[in-house]
């Protein structure tokens, strides 16, 4: 697993078996991207980059943001610097199940994802996980935390975590994806 994709070879007796390479563009790259849309979307967050404010600790003990202004930084800049922050909270809230995930007859197809079930449990009822941005913003997140994960194995269950399953995915265009075959259970 890589920053671009994710490669996966088949070894027998030490030599690399060259006609099973298996590629996927899915790697941390388009995760970030992923995680980065749903902070903006779904979760209500603002991602802000760290440079563009700055935390004091009130006299109450709680903490005052004040937007700082950077005029001649660029939009790039500012994008890559947001990207560190999803990667952070990436990082520290996703994960891959621990049991099977069973898409059910609609997948991901529908941001709901009632037919959802990780190990037996329906995916509506994951508890929520929360985490904190830099700014001190509280970002709850439940079942997304899994599913991001699993699209390492599974690209089509992008489709489910954003709220607007019309977005364009970071790999969308990708000639990788077709014929990708589907995890059996």
């Amino acid at each position: 697993m890589g920053h671009s994709g994710v490669t996966c070879t088949a070894v027998h007796d030490g030599y690399a078996l060259t006609k099973s390479v298996g590629r996927s563009p899915v790697g941390g790259r388009a995760l970030n991207e992923l995680m980065l849309t749903w902070l903006d979307t779904a979760s209500g967050a603002r991602v802000r980059p760290r440079h563009l404010f700055r935390r004091t600790q009130t006299d109450s003990g709680g903490w005052a943001v004040e937007d700082l202004a950077y005029p001649k930084t660029t939009e790039s800049f500012n994008h890559y610097h947001r990207m560190l922050v999803a990667q952070d909270f990436k990082e520290s809230v996703i994960q891959v199940s621990g049991t099977a995930w069973d898409y059910g007859e609609a997948g991901a197809a529908s941001a709901g994802g009632t037919t959802e079930t990780m190990g037996g449990i329906s995916v509506a009822n994951i508890p929520s996980v929360n985490s904190e941005l830099p700014d001190g913003t509280e970002v709850g997140i439940g079942a997304e935390r899994y599913r991001l994960g699993e699209c390492y194995f599974t690209p089509r269950l992008a489709t489910g975590f954003l709220p607007d399953s019309s977005a364009k995915l970071p790999w969308h265009d990708s000639a990788l994806l077709e014929g990708l075959a589907e995890p059996k259970g």
